[in-house]
């Protein structure tokens, strides 16, 4: 079955205090997780590199639900 995609951030800081942010992509189906990016400093661009990454290993999804948050809010994506 290749129903959708959930894709989500978390966001969290080191022990040192330094911000970092999780890009996590699930199979909507079984919640099975697909992708997990970790990095300071996520550009639209390389969210779209890991959604390229995901639909090639698995096929593209009938759909993508993410929030309505500032997180996906971007001209190329």
């Amino acid at each position: 079955m290749n129903a959708g995609l959930i894709m989500d951030f978390v966001s969290d800081s080191s022990e040192c205090g330094r911000k970092f942010r999780v890009l996590n992509i699930l199979d909507d189906f079984d919640r099975s997780v697909l992708a997990q990016e970790i990095s300071i400093s996520m550009p639209a661009e390389h969210v779209i590199r890991i959604l390229e990454k995901v639909i090639w290993l698995k096929r593209k999804p009938e759909a993508i639900r993410c929030d309505n948050g500032p997180d996906f809010i971007a001209n190329k994506f």
